[in-house]
């Protein structure tokens, strides 16, 4: 049961507008639900749970405090923070200070994995310049009509997708900088899985290969590239499959072989289970290309 309670002390200058999306909307991989401009007072606040939406807060001045999955942060100035209203949450100001945020409520076909692939495990705070594409987007979606407008309802999904592209893609490159030696050595660990990618190699094998524990390289692989690294090997390999699919007119027992499957039954089974066809199958539609 969604529970919500509100102290809505804001400035006369801010901005609330809410709309009900039409049943085309709700296909769309993002399309708004509410959204505004607040400068909230002292002792504003909203605590929430069992919402089945998404929140974004972009905060201009002063600061906000939220509580979410049991931790607490600050929300700074030219901060974006995203969670899923679903968790329990409460935001206020607990600042004599206003608190001068622009907001959005959003849901979608595609709002849930842009929400993982943001956050990860714990509330991520992205910082933006104002005058950056970031504040940019969020202008754009925060000042459009409440009118039902099919072009209007594409171009905010469009926008919300820009906005959470570039959060997510920023995100991973201060990683990537931050973690720059574990970068390489990722990049060590494919490398080594390509050019033995017919030999019988196992996780222990790739991880040795880059001076790594199994445990730290299983971690950090996964972090970074999104996959277990065995199951990376075996798109590495499906990729080599594909080739000698469409290149030669082999059999499947060669082709699996050459890719670094078992046998021709391994190459189908995981073929089927990442293209969603059979080797076969692929090898004739590629043909018709």
């Amino acid at each position: 049961v969604m529970f919500e309670s509100l102290n809505v002390i804001i400035a006369p200058a801010s901005v609330w507008r809410t709309t009900t999306p039409l049943s085309y909307t709700l296909e769309l991989p993002f399309y708004l639900l509410e959204w505004g401009h607040f400068v909230a007072l002292e002792k504003y606040y909203t605590a929430r749970e069992n919402s089945n939406r998404y929140l974004l807060f972009y905060t201009v001045s002063g600061q906000g405090h939220i509580r979410y999955n049991g931790k607490d942060y600050t929300l700074a100035p030219n901060t974006v923070a995203i969670i899923n209203c679903n968790a329990p949450h409460q935001y206020e100001n607990l600042s004599k200070d206003p608190w001068n945020f622009y907001w959005f409520h959003y849901n979608g076909s595609a709002a849930d994995i842009y929400y993982k692939l943001y956050n990860e495990k714990d509330l991520y705070l992205h910082e933006i310049f104002p005058t950056g594409q970031e504040a940019e987007y969020i202008y754009k979606i925060t000042a459009c009509s409440d009118q039902y407008d099919f072009k209007k309802d594409l171009k905010v999904s469009q926008w919300i997708s820009d906005l959470m592209t570039l959060c997510i893609v920023s995100k991973q490159q201060k990683t990537q900088q931050e973690s720059s030696a574990t970068t390489q050595k990722l990049k060590a660990a494919i490398q080594y899985m390509s050019e033995h990618l017919t030999d019988k190699i196992s996780v222990s094998d790739i991880s040795q290969s880059v001076f790594l524990s199994q445990y730290h390289f299983l971690r950090v692989f996964k972090k970074e590239i999104g996959i277990p690294p065995y199951e990376y090997l075996i798109h590495l390999r499906i990729n080599r499959a594909k080739e000698l699919l469409i290149s030669t007119d082999i059999p499947l027992d060669e082709i699996a072989a050459q890719s670094g499957f078992s046998d021709s039954k391994n190459l189908i089974y995981n073929f089927k289970r990442i293209v969603k066809s059979t080797p076969n199958e692929y090898r004739k539609d590629s043909a018709l290309l």
